[in-house]
């Protein structure tokens, strides 16, 4: 089997290439001829790849003639089973119009996140206090912007939809986001499979963890960083001062959390800025806090159980579902409700011996998303689509989100 991956930015750091990177060296461990196509790249090099990349010669330009010709050019010399369109959020799809080629037989759309990721992007922004004139003048813009992005946002699934040979989810909850956005959709042609852990499960788990909690992301609106100062004042103001709040991550919000610290005296905070190496920090970190106001499947949640660092996350996102069992390896919490979230921290500071019941407990569930099943679920799907059967072995039933009828 000869598959290509499209990506707008390979090499690189973000989710998506974490993701890439781990699921095509694992296609490659298991047979899978892979090719990483890469329209430009925020880093050098990638060492030691399992998998061939190919570069666009014009990456300053990246919808240029000479892009498209390379890319038919390729297209046309290399025998290619299927076309994996692995980053559909990047404007990539020009290629798809210029060139000539046998898409709906070959190519493969995979959304990493929400099929409403551009609405609830644009809703994520808070509203500040501002006089009523104002308000409802800017309530007014932004509900045409939101009408405007979503009409925007259907158009182009159902382009894509209509355009490809299969459709792949990072669960099965999100078909009746894509269904809300399109209205009728081909559901024979959509399936699921979720993200593989992206970084090495533990070798000797330690429970021995420091009275810390963790939050690792962007610090962005989208983030829900205010809920999560909220959060940890009331918490604070409880009587839990032996705990501390690391933040691992940094953008467009950093300096207002900073002089909101600032202003308003929140102690017990770190701001570590971006931290290259994660696996340390899930190790010592008691707790993972998640205030985010959507996400697609979020790979700090993964990492951080298989570390045994318990998360807590408010349900504002709907595969939350598949990755935490509340109550028995973290807690999901009604979205945006301060007062509950505080009470479960508070629940979980005081008491460790659901903490670490916890802990295991997540481990053992992020197991579940190896690369290995990860890969295999892939693979049934290239059989399937090739006319092929391939025997899924009993670790492929156990990663959530994968579908494995077609």
């Amino acid at each position: 089997m000869n598959v290509l991956f499209l990506l707008n930015n390979y090499p690189g750091f973000r989710g998506i290439e974490k993701v890439t990177r781990v699921l095509t060296a694992e296609l490659c461990r298991q047979g899978v001829q892979i090719t990483i196509l890469s329209l430009g790249t925020d880093t050098p090099e990638w060492p030691d790849a399992a998998e061939s990349c190919v570069m666009v010669p014009n990456r300053e330009q990246v919808h240029s003639a000479e892009n498209v010709r390379f890319v038919a050019d390729y297209l046309a010399r290399h025998d290619v089973d299927f076309v994996v369109y692995q980053d559909s959020y990047a404007a990539s799809e020009f290629l798809f119009r210029e060139i000539d080629y046998p898409w709906r037989e070959k190519l493969i759309v995979a959304e990493h996140s929400s099929p409403l990721y551009a609405q609830r992007m644009a809703r994520a922004k808070p509203f500040f206090p501002a006089p009523l004139p104002r308000r409802l003048v800017r309530l007014v813009l932004s509900l045409l912007r939101y009408g405007r992005i979503r009409r925007e946002n259907a158009a182009r699934h159902l382009y894509l939809l209509n355009l490809c040979r299969h459709y792949v989810l990072l669960s099965e909850r999100y078909r009746a986001d894509l269904q809300s956005l399109c209205g009728r959709i081909p559901h024979h042609k959509i399936s699921a499979i979720t993200n593989p852990l992206t970084i090495a499960p533990a070798g000797q788990a330690s429970f021995a963890k420091k009275k810390q909690m963790l939050f690792a992301g962007a610090l962005a609106d989208y983030k829900g960083v205010d809920y999560l100062l909220n959060i940890w004042k009331r918490f604070r103001a409880a009587g839990h001062e032996d705990w501390t709040l690391v933040m691992a991550g940094n953008g467009p919000q950093e300096e207002h959390l900073r002089r909101r610290i600032r202003r308003e005296h929140i102690e017990g905070v770190q701001m570590l800025g971006v931290v290259a190496e994660m696996a340390t920090l899930y190790e010592e970190s008691s707790l993972l806090l998640m205030t985010s106001v959507f996400e697609g499947v979020p790979l700090v949640l993964n990492e951080a159980m298989s570390r045994g660092c318990v998360p807590l996350a408010f349900g504002s996102f709907s595969s939350v579902y598949d990755l935490i069992d509340d109550g028995v390896n973290g807690r999901i919490l009604p979205a945006f409700h301060e007062h509950q979230y505080t009470a479960a921290l508070a629940e979980l500071a005081e008491h460790s011996e659901i903490r670490e019941r916890m802990a295991r407990a997540a481990m053992e569930k992020a197991h579940r998303f190896s690369p290995e099943a990860a890969a295999q679920a892939w693979r049934v799907l290239f059989c399937t689509l090739h006319g092929e059967r391939m025997e899924p072995s009993p670790a492929l039933s156990q990663i959530c989100g994968h579908a494995t009828s077609v």
